[in-house]
């Protein structure tokens, strides 16, 4: 678990199980997915990692933070990229609340690549 556990570094980045499993098995590192799996139940439990987005089929982890992270959610690929920009986060964290509200997460904004339209499902 503690190679699972440092594959989130400083938290600056959402991870799925499937990363880190290939991070650590290309490092050299012997382990099967569903010990990640595994691992990543306790860090959750633990309160260590929480669920930073739902792509597609894929939940995202991160280190719990206090100040949230940018997700940009490629709508055409189904991938995200994480952005760490604290005071773009802290501007926005202000706004929310000056308007009443708090934030239930982190920041997801949907993209699209290159200009292709989003597709649809289901119609």
């Amino acid at each position: 678990m503690r190679h699972v556990a440092g594959a989130f570094g400083a938290g600056g980045e959402a991870l799925h199980t499937f990363d880190v499993w290939t991070r650590l098995t290309a490092a050299g590192h012997q382990l099967s997915r569903s010990t990640v799996y595994r691992a990543f139940a306790v860090l959750e439990e633990k309160g260590l990692i929480k669920v930073s987005a739902v792509v597609a089929s894929r939940t995202y982890f991160q280190v719990d933070r206090p100040i949230p992270l940018i997700h940009l959610v490629d709508m055409t690929k189904g991938q995200l990229q994480t952005i760490v920009a604290d005071e773009i986060a802290l501007r926005v964290m202000t706004l929310v609340r000056e308007a009443g509200y708090e934030l239930a997460g982190d920041l997801d904004i949907r993209v699209i690549a290159n200009g292709q339209p989003a597709t649809r499902k289901g119609g």
